[in-house]
């Protein structure tokens, strides 16, 4: 028999036991993810597993400062966060025993755990459990009185405490059961044996974690390749139109220096002018395809972000558009390439500028934060406006090199394809939240020191 994953409160740490029959049933709800009337289905099950209803009870207040008062609320919040809070068994799980004694000792707390009055049981289950929980907890790690409960010196929520009272004392006659039938039931809950079964769940939730972690970064990891992909033949088509454009540029300044009429020397000079602006576009997507190589050194991103509105202002007033920061301005330092990373936040806020037109607001903030799921220290920059926000047809293509969003407010050329190129190249990411008609949200993403 295996343990669920500890509870722990200061330095004490205690491992209630997890039984196969319950490992199994938390497979099944990892799988089926029912909803919340489904969930109660199958809440007389938990009754006679009074740990598993321990276990959630303080777990989901330590995780979630969530109240479970029910049976019924025991089992929609396993069914709604088993998979997310569960932990590896390798790391978190300890072999328990399967000593006779201590299987017995499961027997006969969950026996005093369970009521054995019908509406005890859909009214005062938890209270009941309370009355001995001082005993499980004793029975899987250091030993805990009621005292120690009441004064909110163990895992219990204080909460629950309050509510409680004390179980009898050990001279007292033990709470029996009356009920053979619930008796029979839990006796076999705890002797049962389902080989694997615990090491199971444990591998089903690490791939259900690996599911939704791809399910929700596919999309960023498709548009991530095809910028790869676009990046690689920017670099080989650059070279090759550069070529023909300054062949074209020379030929217009020579045919320029012996010509007099003055309607062919505007002409002339259109087309030189054309070819420096062809040039300057190439350049540009050059920049995309291989940027210069980063000079990182520490820099606070909060007078990053100052130094750009600084340098915006007058734009955004000019437009009746209000450019503020709207963090607490606390000091965040990271190891970035300050000119380059100058370069990427101005074109995400000349987006924001250029998407509003007239009349509006955008908002910068830095935060620290943690990348899931290596939980690596992370800060972000996160700037929203109050623009016409962004079709979905529009938003895949928004990091293209040359894609005009026009009809959506975002104008044309190389400015959000290069904050892409700069961020990530940063070890970072950008990623667009937004919905038609309600703004747009750009979170850059940037680890705090280079990978």
């Amino acid at each position: 028999m295996l343990c669920l994953p500890p509870l722990c409160f200061d330095t004490f740490v205690w491992h209630l036991p997890l039984a196969d029959s319950t490992a199994l049933l938390l497979s099944r709800l990892m799988l089926e993810e029912p909803h919340s009337g489904e969930a109660t289905d199958w809440s007389s099950t938990l009754t006679i597993d009074p740990a598993i209803v321990l276990w959630s009870v303080c777990t989901a207040q330590q995780v979630d400062e969530v109240r479970l008062t029910t049976i019924n609320e025991v089992a929609v919040w396993l069914a709604s966060r088993i998979y997310e809070v569960w932990k590896p068994v390798t790391k978190n799980l300890v072999t328990g025993s399967d000593r006779p004694t201590e299987v017995e000792t499961w027997i006969e707390l969950t026996m005093a755990s369970v009521p054995t009055d019908r509406e005890e049981l859909s009214n005062g289950y938890l209270h009941r459990l309370l009355s001995v929980s001082d005993s499980w907890l004793s029975a899987c790690g250091p030993n805990v009185t009621w005292k120690d409960i009441r004064a909110g010196q163990t895992c219990v929520p204080s909460w629950l405490a309050d509510h409680g009272k004390p179980h009898p004392e050990p001279d007292k006659e033990p709470i029996r059961l009356d009920s053979s039938t619930l008796s029979s039931r839990i006796d076999s809950h705890w002797r049962c044996r389902i080989p694997d079964a615990a090491y199971v769940l444990d591998a089903l939730n690490l791939k259900l974690k690996r599911f939704h972690y791809l399910e929700k970064s596919f999309d960023r990891a498709v548009e991530e390749g095809k910028l790869k992909s676009l990046k690689q033949f920017a670099y080989g088509a650059g070279h090759e139109i550069n070529n023909p454009l300054a062949n074209i540029s020379t030929r217009a300044q020579t045919l320029l220096i012996d010509e007099s009429d003055p309607e062919r020397r505007r002409k002339l000079a259109t087309i030189n002018s054309q070819a420096f602006r062809a040039h300057e576009m190439i350049a540009d997507l050059m920049l995309f395809a291989q940027p210069p190589k980063l000079v990182s050194c520490q820099v606070d991103l909060g007078a990053i972000v100052d130094q750009v509105i600084l340098e915006l202002v007058s734009e955004a007033k000019s437009r009746d558009i209000e450019l503020v920061r709207r963090d607490e301005g606390k000091e965040v330092v990271v190891m970035i390439d300050r000119d380059q990373l100058n370069v990427a936040l101005r074109s995400l806020c000349m987006n924001s500028l250029e998407a509003i037109g007239k009349e509006g607001k955008v908002e910068l903030s830095v935060v620290l934060s943690e990348r899931v799921p290596c939980h690596q220290p992370t800060a972000e920059i996160v700037a929203s406006d109050t623009g016409p926000g962004i079709p979905e047809r529009v938003r895949c293509h928004l990091f293209d090199p040359f894609f005009s969003g026009r009809e959506a407010g975002r104008g044309l050329g190389f400015g959000l394809s290069k904050s892409w190129r700069i961020i990530t190249d940063h070890g970072g990411t950008i990623v667009v939240d937004s919905q038609p008609d309600s703004g747009a949200t750009f979170t850059v993403t940037l680890p705090l020191r280079p990978s």
